[in-house]
Formats: C-alpha cells, sequence, structure tokens
C-alpha cells in the first residue's frame, strides 16, 4: 500500500497494535520477537506505534495481570530493536474508573497506574526503558 500511494509521500507509518488478543496463550512471551519488523520490512520507512497497550484486569477473559503488563512492556526494547520506529504512545497512563461501563473491558485496565493514580508495574518498567540509551 505504501508504494501504491508514492513511497516519497511518506515519511513514516503509523500502526494500531494490542498483541494480547494474537498470542496465543495471552501472554508477553508469546509476541515473536519480529512482531513489528514485517510491517518496518514492507514499508521502507520509520514506524511510529500510534497506540499500544495490554490490560492488567484479572476480571477479564483470559485473565490478565500487573506482571503480564509490565512484562510486555518490558519487551518494547527488543521487539523494536530491528525497526527504525519514531516513536511509540502506550494508550493510558491511568485505568478508568472501575464503576464505569464500556463494551470492551479490556480497556479499563490498559493504564500504567491505577485509577487512583497508584503506579503498577508497568509504570517502573516504562520508566527504565525510558533510561535507556538512545540511537540516533
Amino acid at each position: 500500500m505504501v508504494k501504491e500511494l508514492g513511497e516519497q509521500e511518506q515519511d513514516l507509518i503509523g500502526i494500531s497494535s494490542y498483541p494480547r488478543f494474537v498470542t496465543s496463550n495471552y501472554s508477553p512471551d508469546a509476541i515473536p520477537p519480529d512482531y513489528f519488523e514485517e510491517i518496518a520490512r514492507h514499508s521502507g520507512i520509520p514506524v511510529f506505534v500510534t497506540e499500544t497497550g495490554w490490560c492488567s484486569g484479572s476480571d477479564v477473559v483470559p485473565a490478565s495481570s500487573e506482571e503480564k503488563q509490565r512484562d510486555y512492556i518490558a519487551r518494547f526494547p527488543e521487539l523494536l530493536e530491528n525497526v527504525e520506529a519514531e516513536a511509540l504512545m502506550y494508550i493510558a497512563l491511568r485505568d478508568l474508573l472501575p464503576d464505569l461501563k464500556i463494551d470492551v473491558p479490556h480497556f479499563k485496565t490498559l493504564g500504567l497506574r491505577d485509577h487512583e493514580n497508584r503506579s503498577k508495574p508497568a509504570w517502573f518498567a516504562c520508566k527504565r526503558i525510558k533510561e535507556l540509551p538512545r540511537t540516533p
């Protein structure tokens, strides 16, 4: 598709990804290490992960956890290692209020902090990534 639009016309390609829904056992460990590489390979231009997240709720089916959410975030450096990634945008700083009625309960616990603004393990995983040396 990028080539059809004219390769010189795009600066980067934006993608939205929630890999929890496509892994075999709903685990961050099940995400292939080259998960983001295919889009980069086919587009030939830098990637911007415009939206991603992993829920931490145990009340979703199948259940998740704060540890799985943390493990997903901790994998970002590996998952983007061979991709020319311009940016990555995590979907939510804070969880939604618990009594809020929404159609997709997975989205209630995507936050790096809980609904009372307490840090979850994922928050600290993000902070560790921020401290990594940057490459030009």
